[in-house]
């Protein structure tokens, strides 16, 4: 595939895979905020294959006259579909922006300004107010004891402060370069959390912006992966954090992520959810959570594992309806 040739700062790219309804909104929102800085700014939307009406309405997508669509008959997944935003886009800067997020007034303003003011940030990192799928309650701010100013941080303080949260794409902007010298840390190991390894891999001595003022709407709607997120946080996460410290990128991480976000209650419930997803008391997962853990919460993570039935973490964990299991 041949790229067009780009001078501009910054890419915003959004991958897409069956998202029809939510993604008209998702581009109308993004259009108008790219008014103004079309000289510094490239938009392309990434079809991840989709199979309902998406690749017709962007065949004919008349939301922004500067947008590229780039579609691909194979599916790929999320990891893979990341790297192609990357591969696809030309600015020097790379934002990859979720089909069912929305920017809020002054998105694309702030991004520029940060990148004007000479830091050359490796990254920037955005503050969201998180709402569900219909917008019917937005109120969760996430980040709601950093403040609302502009904060600088070298990159082992950045770890150390918001550990996995920049993991949520839409709300970080990165340098090319970070994408390209963080490679070796595009592993396995760090599934689910690949894409944010492999720009912190690529980051080490560089400045890393924090943008306090809530700048997007994340919209939390029934989240496909899931079944896998024990995996990812008790084991992935901890993996990722001590490849880190060992690399020299940061410190104090892992402790921080233990001593903090790691709370007595998340930890059972991501155990029941666990269980409530049929890992069985033989899986790895069991002993590779209890080693990232002290002692006490080592011991409650084996109690889930040997005392706890599936069908009860079932009945506990799918009474609201919320998730779904996926049988697939």
């Amino acid at each position: 595939m041949e790229l067009m040739e780009s001078p501009k700062l910054l890419s915003i790219v959004v991958p897409t895979l069956n998202r029809r309804a939510m993604l008209e909104m998702t581009l109308d929102y993004l259009a108008t905020e790219i008014e103004g800085f079309e000289s510094q700014v490239e938009f392309v939307v990434v079809n991840n294959a989709s199979d309902d009406d998406t690749l017709a309405f962007l065949t004919t997508l008349k939301t922004h006259a500067t947008a590229r669509v780039v579609s691909f008959d194979e599916r790929v997944d999320i990891d893979s579909s990341f790297r192609r935003c990357v591969d696809v886009t030309t600015g020097r800067y790379i934002n990859i922006f979720g089909d069912d997020d929305l920017p809020m007034p002054g998105f694309v303003r702030r991004i520029i300004e940060a990148l004007d003011a000479g830091q050359n940030p490796a990254l920037i990192y955005f503050n969201r107010l998180i709402g569900d799928e219909a917008l019917h309650r937005v109120a969760e701010i996430a980040h709601p004891d950093h403040g609302m100013e502009n904060v600088s941080f070298d990159t082992e303080s950045f770890i150390r402060e918001f550990t996995h949260n920049p993991g949520f794409i839409t709300s970080l902007v990165f340098d090319r370069n970070c994408w390209s010298e963080g490679e070796r840390f595009y592993s396995s190991d760090f599934q689910g959390y690949k894409f944010l390894a492999r720009i912190y891999g690529g980051s080490k001595g560089r400045t890393c912006m924090y943008v306090g003022m809530p700048s997007l709407i994340q919209r939390r709607g029934i989240q496909s992966w899931k079944k896998e997120w024990p995996r990812y946080w008790l084991v992935n996460m901890p993996r990722l954090l001590t490849a880190l410290e060992e690399a020299g990128i940061t410190s104090g991480a892992l402790e921080q992520w233990q001593s903090k976000e790691v709370s007595l209650k998340r930890l059972i419930v991501d155990c029941v959810v666990a269980k409530a997803y049929d890992y069985r008391v033989d899986d790895p997962f069991w002993a590779l959570a209890s080693r990232f853990q002290h002692k006490h919460r080592a011991i409650l993570i084996q109690l889930v594992r040997f005392l706890v039935p599936p069908f009860l973490a079932r009945a506990a964990y799918f009474r609201r309806g919320k998730y779904r299991v996926n049988k697939g």
